[in-house]
């Protein structure tokens, strides 16, 4: 898993006839000091303002970064210190995230239709894509001879691979991500940051709050200070919700002895059995 234990922020403008004076922000990291944190992000701002400059700045937008330790901060880690199974951070939104070493967990988006309406009626008996994606996620259970625990999601579905530990960069990895259907970004997240993620706590805007009003890390004690103060709200409405519940466990053998802690804190913290509306 890919930490930095130090974080900055730095800024640098540019400005042109046609957009005007433009302020552009990076983040840099170290796990050496803050020093050398702020002397990347220096590198990394005045590196973007050229790029920016240059109208060069192209690549996918996706809002993890695949080559470079996350910007969050870490919350607890789970065994060793200096090599842990896995740890707790706060994404960009505010969410926790557990981040794993050796556990998978694969999260699968599907398009659920809303209850009832004009076309259910005409055209009869809707199809189930939760029911077609847990038969789908027994069958390759079973062809890889693997179980697993499996939970409903606000948008689809969780698989908790727990029979046998996976390296998240290794090539069978992104084939059974791509089997189950997951997100292939997410795919390439796993590879670049050598971990798999789940989120345990529910997205904000799920539970009628808005998104953080700064990212970590802060440029001053005034704008950590709205942040700590978003947070308090958004961990009170939160509690309201869970992340997922347990539908089942699918496949041929138990839990690992090494991932009993994870996948209790996993569920302990998502709220599996709770019956409060998924977030």
């Amino acid at each position: 898993m890919k930490l930095a234990k130090f974080w900055a922020r730095a800024s640098a403008r540019i400005s042109d006839r046609e957009r005007g004076s433009i302020e552009v922000t990076a983040r840099g990291w170290s796990n050496e000091s803050l020093s050398d944190a702020e002397r990347d992000a220096r590198t990394k701002a005045a590196r973007l303002a050229d790029r920016l400059s240059s109208d060069s700045l192209t690549g996918e937008h996706y809002p993890y970064p695949s080559d470079q330790p996350l910007a969050e901060p870490v919350l607890r880690k789970i065994g060793a210190e200096r090599d842990p199974d896995a740890i707790v951070t706060r994404n960009g939104y505010g969410a926790l995230v557990l981040n794993t070493k050796a556990l998978m967990f694969i999260d699968i988006d599907l398009d659920i239709p809303k209850q009832g309406g004009f076309l259910s009626g005409l055209f009869g008996k809707k199809k189930d894509p939760v029911a077609d994606s847990l038969k789908k996620i027994e069958e390759l259970l079973a062809q890889c001879s693997l179980s697993a625990r499996v939970y409903r999601t606000k948008a689809g579905l969780r698989v908790c691979i727990v029979s046998r530990e996976f390296e998240p960069a290794a090539t069978e990895v992104a084939t059974l991500l791509e089997k189950f259907g997951s997100d292939p970004l997410y795919a390439k997240l796993c590879k670049g940051q050598e971990c798999f993620r789940a989120r345990l706590s529910p997205k904000p805007w799920r539970c009628g709050v808005s998104h953080p009003p700064a990212g970590f890390p802060f440029i001053d004690k005034s704008q950590e200070d709205r942040y700590l103060s978003w947070l308090e709200g958004y961990q009170g409405k939160s509690a309201e919700y869970a992340t997922c519940e347990l539908v089942g466990s699918y496949g041929r053998g138990g839990t690992l002895t090494r991932f009993s802690e994870l996948v209790e804190l996993h569920d302990r913290e998502c709220r599996v059995e709770s019956g409060l509306p998924l977030g």
